[in-house]
């Protein structure tokens, strides 16, 4: 199995234009001192240039199984054993009194902790820890959304009143058969118990009250960020400045901008600016920005500075809102082993440190021309939409020019020096403390974008799939066409599989194949119809609606967008929101979007095809629809 990161220290051999490596010395944040294993010659080498060793010779299929396939009990499983590992892997040098320490007290023996730590060591992903990792779920069940509400709920119940666990299998047993739904088997509870955090495990133990003091952050502290990647937070953003459109330069309105940062060193680790108000999307592409490398962001703009912040965090703080709460992201954040966690309902501190960040762009945003100020009282008598010369592409070269070149390098008024030197000495080390060292770094980009997507689950029919009743089909589903669930023990329930799609362009899907275990592109099923962004599939069907149309038809939903571009062309030098669906449009565009298994066959003009005398789907009712 390929690594799916790589991680950069001295002894480790990494491949550089073909060729092995091993690194000497770490000289800074963007190079390191390496030593060419057939030479001998010691050369200075860009850490973006690095690949992992295994990109030197051919490598097998990622097992990387999709995450929302994998039943819950496993979940819980892999990740006790993550936690069980986790000091293990902290560990420079775990001695072997260590391991033996740990073996014990998980009750297995030492060969197979040491084969736990090098499965999660090749790939990094909690899936891989968790037992009877199968094609689809195959042999196991998931608890359905009823009995997984009844079964967390009882749980908390027990934790709180600190009770024990037989008492706790006897209150679950209750609950279910009240609800008249078969109880779970003991060993799901047990492994849920085992599944909690330390806050709830210490709920039982000291009280909840004491918990809450222990586990409980306050102004000026915020616990656990100690170094660079240990928490973060992420928010969303209306910047206060009118944009202008690429073609007619005339007003489209304000940009929303998601911002995530790390605490300790107050950098900005990733961002997304967008049009469109924040959603699931929105969330899941800043995420991805910051654990990715920033070269090719950099290199797109033409931005001179460095920004050589990466890697898997370890906690994400997030207010409340709907977008941060979503089924994707939370298994997304399992699977990465990062700790998703929200805002406690009326504690204004957490959160502060990228609010204060949010404001101190503000302010800097308000030199900008076409500035609509905080306030009418600021703004005056200043003509925002008079004085707006910004595009999006220029504002966002101004935002990664302010970041990497000003707030970055300038001392911080709490940490009193440069955020990127905190980064730097939280991550190298000083003479007088220790770094923590470089963080994984993702080598399957397309991977993580694409995990951080939003799903579907679909049935597969003889005409492929449906979504929002658009049609999908490409020959890589037709050995699943009408096939039934593997863990249905009665053969009557049809398999469902996870879809995900892009914002940018909904004329491909991409399907995630539990057999093969890679995603494949599949295009619309009638190849005519337009590429369209997910917004402009929206849009669509609401005038249909409006005029009162059929908004389930996506031949009538295709002819609509067309309409609609050419009435915004026609009308996009007099009216602003003409120019906002054209910019709009535009911006999307310009995303670069996931490769899959087949994407090269795909992009070679070879699209999957379709019977063309097939009948037509039946559109059936979309209650199934879940879109997390």
């Amino acid at each position: 199995m390929m690594n799916s990161y790589i991680t950069y220290q001295p002894d480790m051999p990494v491949a550089y234009d073909g060729r092995r490596y091993v690194i000497v010395h770490i000289l800074s944040l963007e190079e390191v001192l390496a030593k060419d294993s057939k030479s001998g010659k010691v050369e200075a080498l860009k850490v973006c240039d690095l690949e992992p060793i295994e990109s030197l010779t051919p490598s097998e299929e990622s097992e990387a199984q999709e995450i929302t396939l994998i039943p819950q009990d496993a979940w819980a499983e892999g990740e006790r054993w993550l936690k069980i590992i986790q000091p293990l892997l902290e560990a420079t040098r775990p001695t072997l009194e260590m391991v033996k320490d740990a073996a014990k007290k998980a009750g297995v023996g030492v060969s197979t902790l040491y084969r736990k730590m090098a499965k999660y060591k090749s790939n990094g992903r909690t899936s891989v820890l968790a037992p009877g990792k199968s094609s689809g779920g195959k042999g196991k069940s998931r608890l359905d959304p009823k009995a997984e509400e009844i079964l967390v709920a009882t749980i908390k119940f027990c934790v709180k009143k600190r009770y024990s666990q037989e008492r706790t299998y006897r209150e679950v047993e209750n609950a279910f058969k009240a609800a008249k739904i078969k109880p779970p088997h003991n060993n799901t509870i047990r492994n849920r118990i085992k599944a909690l955090s330390d806050e709830e495990k210490d709920i039982k133990k000291l009280g909840e009250k004491e918990a809450k003091k222990k586990h409980t952050a306050f102004p000026g502290h915020l616990k656990g960020a100690n170094f660079p990647l240990a928490l973060t937070q992420i928010d969303h953003t209306q910047f206060d400045i009118t944009l202008v459109d690429d073609i007619y330069r005339l007003p489209i309105g304000k940009p929303w901008v998601t911002l995530l940062i790390d605490v300790f060193s107050r950098v900005v680790l990733g961002y997304y600016i967008s049009p469109d108000r924040p959603n699931t999307a929105s969330v899941g592409l800043c995420i991805s920005n910051a654990i990715l490398a920033k070269e090719k962001i950099l290199a797109k703009f033409g931005i001179p500075f460095s920004w050589s912040c990466w890697g898997f965090m370890a906690k994400i703080q997030a207010d409340n809102a709907g977008e941060f709460r979503g089924d994707m992201l939370k298994m997304a954040c399992k699977e990465y082993n990062i700790d998703l966690e929200w805002r406690p309902v009326a504690q204004a501190h957490y959160g502060g440190h990228i609010e204060r960040l949010q404001g101190t762009i503000l302010k800097q945003v308000h030199d900008l021309p076409g500035t609509t100020f905080s306030n009418i009282k600021e703004r005056r008598e200043y003509d925002s939409e008079g004085n707006a010369i910004m595009t999006y592409s220029e504002f966002e070269q101004w935002f990664l020019t302010y970041i990497t070149g000003v707030y970055h390098q300038k001392p911080h008024s709490s940490l009193h020096i440069p955020p990127i030197k905190q980064y730097e000495r939280g991550i190298l080390g000083t003479d007088e403390i220790p770094g923590r060292g470089f963080p994984r770094r993702a080598v399957d980009e397309d991977r993580l974008t694409l995990d951080l997507m939003p799903y579907y689950e679909r049935t597969v029919q003889g005409y492929g799939f449906t979504i929002d009743y658009v049609n999908y089909y490409g020959d890589v589903l037709s050995r699943y066409v009408n096939s039934y669930d593997p863990d249905d023990p009665k053969g009557k329930r049809k398999r469902k599989f996870i879809i995900r799609r892009f914002p940018k362009d909904i004329s491909v899907s991409y399907f995630f194949d539990p057999e093969i275990k890679q995603y494949f592109e599949i295009p619309y099923r009638d190849t005519s119809l337009p590429p369209m962004t997910e917004w402009d599939f929206r849009a669509a069907r609401a005038w249909l609606e409006k005029q009162g149309r059929d908004s389930t038809d996506e031949r009538a939903i295709a002819e609509a967008y067309e309409q609609m571009r050419a009435m915004e062309e026609a009308s996009a030098s007099k009216t602003k929101s003409a120019r906002r669906a054209q910019q709009r449009r535009a911006h999307y565009q310009k995303m670069d979007k996931p490769k899959a298994a087949n994407t090269e066959q795909q992009t070679d003009g070879q699209s999957l095809q379709f019977d063309p005398n097939s009948p037509p789907p039946v559109i059936l009712p979309f209650d199934d629809i879940d879109e997390s």
